[in-house]
């Protein structure tokens, strides 16, 4: 079981659209999804399920509580095998004691020059975090060090000097040593099957959409291996 936080501190990274995604794909591959939803400034993950998602029962989504969320991880865990927690804009301490607790980090960061800039204080908060998993002998010296990209909104047809140009940007703002796992174009399928109440892996009507998520979701799938792999050498040399 995986505990996967959606950080940004900036507004419109598209945190919400990156959760429901993710846990549709992940349904999709038979797992059994849970999105904690912490973003109260917006439409929220948990109104559009209850408001067009009526008739579908994965992923589960239930609202997010900062007191109880260790608790409510543990209890999840007994009928899910992956936690997404869809967490609000803006940073403090909610911001800081999730991503003490999440076994990954994803960080949205819209493919813009203003956006990426501002990525900076996302970096900032979770390199100044602890890590706080278990095992201790895989926790990094911060949240950082489990954190991984996914850029949002870039061309459909990146050039080799856009993404030259988007590396530097990510360089100057304190990411550049960050994994990017994925990239969603600027595509309207994203925005249109979260208005019927599905994710583009379910309404299919826009290929490249659907495999952007299934790349996404595969970049994530690999690190979430990569912890497990760790975790059993770990106990084989105990």
């Amino acid at each position: 079981m995986s505990v996967v936080a959606i950080i940004s501190t900036k507004g419109g990274a598209g945190k919400s659209t990156v959760a429901v995604h993710l846990a549709v794909a992940a349904a999709m591959k038979k797992r059994r999804p849970l999105i904690l939803d912490f973003d109260k400034r917006q439409l929220s993950v948990l109104l559009w399920a209850k408001g067009l998602r009526r008739r579908t029962k994965s992923p589960a989504i239930q609202k997010g509580a900062i007191d109880t969320l260790a608790e409510d991880i543990a209890a999840a865990s007994k009928k899910h095998d992956l936690i997404i927690i869809d967490v609000g804009a803006g940073g403090g301490d909610e911001v800081r004691n999730i991503a003490t607790i999440a076994e990954h980090i994803v960080v949205p960061v819209r493919a813009s020059a203003f956006d990426i800039a501002a990525t900076r204080n996302t970096i900032e908060l979770l390199r100044a975090s602890a890590d706080n998993t278990e095992p201790e002998e895989l926790a990094y010296r911060n949240a950082l060090g489990k954190a991984v990209i996914v850029l949002n909104c870039t061309p459909r047809r990146p050039t080799a000097k856009w993404r030259k140009e988007v590396d530097e940007a990510l360089e100057s703002c304190g990411a550049g040593g960050v994994q990017v796992i994925g990239s969603l174009a600027d595509r309207p399928a994203y925005s249109t099957a979260i208005e019927r109440g599905q994710g583009v892996t379910e309404e299919k009507e826009d290929e490249d959409a659907v495999a952007e998520i299934i790349a996404l979701y595969d970049g994530l799938a690999e690190i979430e291996k990569e912890r497990v792999n760790k975790l059993k050498k770990t106990r084989r040399t105990k």
